[in-house]
């Protein structure tokens, strides 16, 4: 029952963000979160690259961003709510979806790593 009303609760806060203007304004109140989300997974991404932890160059940069997509929306989180004044002011909408993308790209990334090791006996 709580998971129901928490995902209707999450539909309605959603769907704000299918106007685009309201997207696109949301989106640029919380630049900080997206900058920090894009530089965290590139710095993570091309330290994966160099340090190759799996074969193929590709697959090390994105696990290595995949890895790294969490600690980047958190710390962007935080600077985000930093302040009082833009803590007060940031959708939270555009947030709940950075959240969720996080948690589809973490799912993914080990649905990846899961099928690679059954792959690999």
């Amino acid at each position: 029952m709580i998971g129901k009303k928490l995902a209707l609760h999450i539909k309605d806060e959603l769907q704000v963000l299918q106007d685009p203007q309201e997207f696109l304004r949301q989106l640029l109140v919380t630049w900080r979160i997206a900058l920090t989300m894009i530089v965290g997974e590139l710095l993570a991404g091309t330290i994966g690259v160099y340090l190759r932890p799996l074969p193929d160059a590709f697959e090390s940069f994105w696990a290595a961003g995949v890895l790294s997509a969490l600690p980047a929306l958190i710390a962007g989180t935080l600077w985000e709510l930093g302040d009082e004044v833009r803590a007060s002011s940031s959708p939270r909408a555009i947030r709940i979806l950075y959240f969720l993308s996080v948690a589809t790209v973490l799912l993914i990334g080990l649905a990846n790593s899961a099928l690679r090791a059954l792959g690999d006996r």
